[in-house]
């Protein structure tokens, strides 16, 4: 039943089209602007079926399907670059979109750790705490505490910082 679950989960995330905080085009993108943490103050974010695939799953396996996500993809490194120089590994996000006020949820995994389900992790545990409206969690005590708990069902080390 499991694997029917998230086989029908993965084929109903082909379907996902992805909106925006300032702009939709037909290639499922999704643009973000003013992006104050980063370096790039824009992002271009294409839906990646794979990493689609990827959060359904663990969606489905550790938070009961209750994340919501309007767009996740793969950016360049570049990309993700601090204001302090640093990189960031993924980049969760919550905006509204200037043409229907709905709120939008974005994850954006930085392309050298495509592969590294902690980090796409650690993504989800923001959009957990956006979602149960606790936007200002960061990567607080609840952040952690979450994270640890995480880590013990996965057996997969989550970054905390």
């Amino acid at each position: 039943m499991r694997k029917i679950i998230i086989i029908l989960l993965t084929l109903c995330s082909l379907f996902v089209s992805c909106a925006s905080t300032s702009g939709v085009d037909n290639e499922n993108k999704v643009y973000l602007k003013n992006v104050s943490q980063l370096y790039q103050h824009e992002i271009e974010l294409v839906e990646d079926i794979k990493l689609r695939r990827q959060f359904d799953a663990l969606n489905y396996t550790y938070f009961n399907g209750y994340l919501k996500v309007d767009c996740i993809g793969m950016v360049k490194h570049s990309v993700l670059k601090n204001v302090d120089n640093s990189y960031y590994a993924g980049y969760a996000a919550v905006n509204y979109n200037q043409y229907d006020g709905k709120l939008v949820y974005i994850i954006a995994i930085n392309e050298n750790y495509v592969y590294d389900k902690g980090v796409l992790l650690h993504e989800m545990l923001h959009i957990y705490f956006y979602q149960t409206g606790n936007t200002s969690e960061g990567h607080g005590e609840n952040f952690i505490r979450k994270a640890k708990k995480l880590e013990k069902l996965t057996g997969c080390p989550i970054p905390t910082w």
